[in-house]
């Protein structure tokens, strides 16, 4: 019999304080300009091609720069498009039809670029024809591309896939589409701005910094989790180099969630594959709902009474925020949220409160939950990331398949 026993009570307990535990998450991202920008690594260049000095691309490519730092870098047609707006759409109609690209006025080389925002206006459901122009000439790879684009009504249209297909050897961010017309003003000159609409850009800046492209922290990501050093369960550092050519399983736990029972499933997996190079790491986390309480010794006894666990344990941490360890601040980089799978009990309950609490909680590559695991390969890069809800038979398969790989 275990000693502690883990009530069906709780997991209603659990569930219901992830609406607590979310909403600190759910506030809207005012941060000053210092802070998102003194952290990034890398040159930053923004490239735009907009209608006007003071049309709405921009106008974001300005935020942008306030924001985030970098050159501003204006794609300009070496033939003006005529104005007002509707013969420039003329103009861009006859060019569409005839599928040529305008030839653009001269601007400065990217090689030393290492971060290319990239923005134009959405035109026939894809980008105007100069950004098609640069792309003629311009591949970036090896470059983070992080994409932009304002409408006027219809959408992002294909815009964030040609972008892709356009540099398939770049590093390609989630994007940010925005509608123009009257919701943006444009009168720079004078000083009027939309703040709703800049605080949406920012919004997106420290999300695709913070949550998911790792860009803020100073990390060699080309090394994997080998780089990192963590404390174990007594306090004393870890390598994660130790682990070299090993298959790794990483999950962020807690011991009074309704999710703990799968220690028994954790553990029992492990006596099974542990013999042939795999390791899991466990690593307690205190975040969610106040789940993981008492000290490191506390847990692991409870542990290993209640499931016999054997496999490493290490000191609790936090895997979501500004003090979140650098491991696991790697690891959310990596990876994406791409849903909870469904186990007709709990997922939908946790995408309800999840989403009450932020409703682009989905778009967040931050960790949602207890129990979600990082399947890393023997050369120290994440493989697959596993919510919480996914089978543990699932997990194993897909440590089955990386053991069975050699570098």
């Amino acid at each position: 019999m275990k000693t502690i026993l883990i009530a069906p009570c709780i997991l209603i307990a659990v569930l219901a304080c992830v609406v607590v535990g979310c909403r600190m998450f759910a506030k809207r991202s005012t941060e000053a300009t210092v802070p998102l920008a003194a952290k990034l690594e890398g040159k930053i260049a923004i490239v735009y091609f907009s209608q006007s000095k003071v049309g709405n691309t921009a106008l974001v490519a300005k935020w942008i720069q306030k924001h985030a730092g970098g050159d501003l870098v204006p794609l300009e047609p070496a033939a003006p498009y005529p104005e007002p707006y509707g013969e420039t759409l003329k103009a861009a109609n006859a060019e569409h039809a005839a599928g040529t690209h305008p030839p653009l006025k001269p601007f400065p080389p990217l090689e030393g670029y290492d971060i290319v925002f990239i923005g134009a206006p959405i035109w026939y459901g894809t980008y105007a024809a100069p950004l098609a122009t640069f792309f003629d000439g311009e591949k970036l790879a090896g470059k983070t591309v992080v994409p932009f684009c304002t409408h006027g009504g219809g959408g992002a249209g294909r815009f964030f896939d040609d972008v892709r297909k356009a540099c398939p050897a770049a590093k390609v961010l989630d994007g940010l589409a925005l509608r123009g017309s009257n919701q943006i003003e444009r009168r720079l000159d004078i000083g009027v701005s939309s703040h709703h609409i800049e605080d949406d850009v920012v919004e997106w800046l420290n999300r695709i910094f913070k949550e998911q492209t790792g860009i803020k922290e100073k990390t060699a990501m080309n090394d994997g989790i080998y780089q990192f050093t963590v404390k174990g369960r007594k306090g004393e550092d870890v390598p994660l180099a130790d682990y070299k050519g090993k298959v790794l399983l990483v999950v962020n736990t807690a011991t009074r969630c309704g999710f703990t029972p799968q220690y028994e499933g954790l553990e029992a997996m492990y006596e099974r594959v542990k013999g042939r190079g795999f390791e899991l790491l466990d690593f307690p986390c205190n975040q969610f709902g106040g789940q993981a309480p008492g000290t490191e010794d506390e847990i692991h006894t409870f542990c290993v009474l209640n499931y016999k666990t054997a496999f490493p344990q290490f000191a609790k941490v936090e895997v979501n925020g500004e003090n979140a360890a650098p491991l696991f601040k790697f690891l959310t980089a990596n990876t994406k949220f791409e849903g909870f799978p469904q186990d007709g009990k709990i997922a939908p309950i946790l995408e309800k409160m999840l989403g009450e609490a932020d409703p682009d909680y989905a778009k967040k590559s931050s960790i949602k939950w207890n129990f979600t695991k990082f399947l890393i390969g023997r050369d120290g890069r994440v493989i697959k990331r596993f919510e919480p809800t996914a089978p543990l038979a699932q997990v194993e398969a897909a440590i089955e398949n990386a053991l069975a790989e050699r570098n």
